[in-house]
């Protein structure tokens, strides 16, 4: 199969020392085999070899999917994180990013983001600003109707693709949010370059990714979930730091984030990730609900004009 060869997108260098090597690597994998391991948990790992960038310290994968391959591949997801979780459940850890921006918003100006599913976390945001025109960029054109339904009475727009930022009219977004989607993104730095020229002065940009440096990631090793097909590259506070000042953003600042998930949803995927096999709802605990540190962080920046 022809991957695509790739330079650091953090800095564009192309030295690097290899630092997590996989189970089982996608460069000598079948692509019936890689379709499989692609989304969900397995407990046979899978992915590309990920390296350290000498220039920079970003961890990315030298070698990853093409486009081609990659619609191919997310036209075959999984459900999403909605589905299997109360939506509920769910708006406990979105409300807590919303607590991270909404004293930094200022002025008028639109919404914008990226993979946003159901619309969660807008809605949160909604509560606690008011925005001129909300502008969402999902591929899963399943969930249009509810992000539409959402929002009635306000201006709206949905788009499957990232390049159709470029018809937001310039300076006119108040907040830009990414939960979850940099890490997936082949090329970040040129897409926060994008959204800048959307942002208004002082328009913020929330970005929650995981954190390859977390404590649960130095103690699960090549275990830990994000080191999968999924994410060409990987974050830490201090490579995510970077990247938001090379594209001309004024850091906030970085933090480490929880989520909330019931403590059978935890244990339900931890069997599937270690052997492989789905297991039932388990009852009391299914209701237990808990708040854990599970490895992510969110940056806050502000595009402020020259």
């Amino acid at each position: 199969m022809a991957f695509l060869n790739r330079v650091c997108p953090g800095c564009t260098e192309n030295t690097r020392q290899e630092s997590v090597k996989p189970p089982v690597s996608a460069m000598d994998s079948e692509w019936d085999a890689i379709s499989k391991g692609w989304s969900g948990l397995y407990n046979q790992r899978m992915f590309f070899p990920y390296c350290r960038c000498d220039g920079c310290g970003m961890l990315y994968n030298p070698t990853y999917f093409n486009a081609d391959q990659l619609d191919e591949l997310y036209r075959s997801m999984a459900p999403n994180m909605a589905e299997a979780v109360d939506p509920a459940i769910l708006q406990q850890t979105q409300k807590g990013y919303v607590d991270l921006v909404a004293q930094e918003l200022q002025g008028d100006g639109g919404y914008l983001e990226i993979g946003p599913d159901i619309g969660t976390f807008a809605v949160a945001c909604s509560d606690v600003t008011v925005f001129s025109h909300y502008w969402f960029v999902e591929p899963n054109e399943a969930v249009w109707s509810s992000l539409h339904a959402a929002f009635p009475g306000q201006a709206t727009s949905i788009e499957s693709s990232l390049s159709s930022i470029e018809k937001i009219p310039d300076r006119s977004l108040k907040l830009a949010v990414a939960i979850h989607v940099l890490d997936h993104i082949i090329d970040p730095l040129d897409t926060l370059r994008l959204i800048s020229r959307k942002l208004a002065n002082g328009g913020i940009f929330l970005a929650v990714t995981h954190d390859e440096r977390s404590m649960l990631a130095r103690v699960l090793g090549k275990n830990w979930p994000a080191y999968c097909l999924q994410h060409p590259h990987l974050f830490n506070t201090k490579t995510i730091a970077q990247m938001f000042t090379q594209a001309d953003y004024r850091l906030v600042g970085v933090r480490k984030t929880s989520n909330v998930f019931p403590a059978g949803f935890l244990v339900r995927q931890g069997v599937w990730a270690g052997l492989g096999k789905k297991i039932p709802p388990l009852g009391v605990l299914e209701n237990l609900n808990l708040k854990l540190r599970l490895g992510n962080i969110a940056a806050v920046a502000r595009y402020v004009e020259a």
